[in-house]
């Protein structure tokens, strides 16, 4: 974990000469930003994240190559190295969803306020996710269809070893149930919900309730799960 006084070291790719510059200003107007570098296309980006090992990588949605999000295609294999947040034109959902499924940490709209993306680029830097509200939304929405998907044919999230009641409590806070809620539903008391949610977190790594329904969106739903999103942090 860092310390909240270490420097951010980033690296920014964009194909946008003039972005990257305004940028670079944002960040580096207050303390805590480092830039190390900064490439225009895919393949110069993977190359600098690996000799540079960022703490963090923007990663602009228009680097060069097929209308696809071709900059993570390419830099794909390094996305879990490397905490990348993803810089998007508007929030559209084909884009948001790819950049997400291909490992992306955080997605951020370019016109979001700065204030919002220094913070984003702090979340991710220690470890967690981030999205802005617009981002969120949309993902939200998305985990609602797959949650909705009937009983029978609902995806299985990847095997954590997790017990078939901590399967249960998780398909039962993705459909936005509340402790006091799980806690009557499946006879236990709030206590022993906490603890599971505990064991939980533990298992799949994850810090929150909004974590793991993400973490639901990218490997699958969990068995039983209900067509709501995830609500209420733990």
């Amino acid at each position: 974990m860092r310390n909240k006084s270490d420097v951010i070291r980033l690296i920014i790719a964009d194909l946008e000469e003039a972005f990257r510059r305004d940028l670079r200003k944002l960040l580096t107007f207050q303390s805590g930003f480092d830039i190390v570098s900064e490439a225009c296309d895919a393949s110069i980006a993977a190359t600098l994240a690996t000799r540079f090992k960022p703490d963090v990588l923007l990663l602009g949605f228009n680097l060069p190559g097929r209308n696809e999000m071709p900059g993570l295609l390419e830099m794909n294999g390094n996305l879990a190295a490397v905490p990348t947040v993803v810089l998007l034109p508007t929030a559209e959902r084909e884009q948001l969803l790819q950049a997400f499924r291909l490992g992306a940490r955080g997605i951020i709209s370019k016109s979001s306020p700065s204030e919002e993306l220094r913070q984003g680029i702090r979340v991710v830097a220690d470890g967690h996710y981030w999205f802005d509200n617009d981002c969120a939304t949309i993902l939200l929405d998305t985990l609602r269809e797959l949650l909705s998907i009937s009983k029978n044919g609902a995806r299985v999230l990847k095997d954590y070893g997790l017990t078939a009641q901590e399967s249960n409590i998780i398909a039962k806070v993705a459909g936005g149930h509340t402790n006091k809620e799980i806690s009557r539903e499946c006879a236990i008391s709030e206590r022993t919900v906490k603890q599971h949610l505990t064991n939980i977190f533990t298992k799949v790594g994850v810090s929150s309730r909004l974590e793991l329904a993400l973490l639901a969106v990218k490997n699958g739903s969990p068995r039983n799960g209900e067509s709501a999103a995830a609500r209420n942090s733990h």
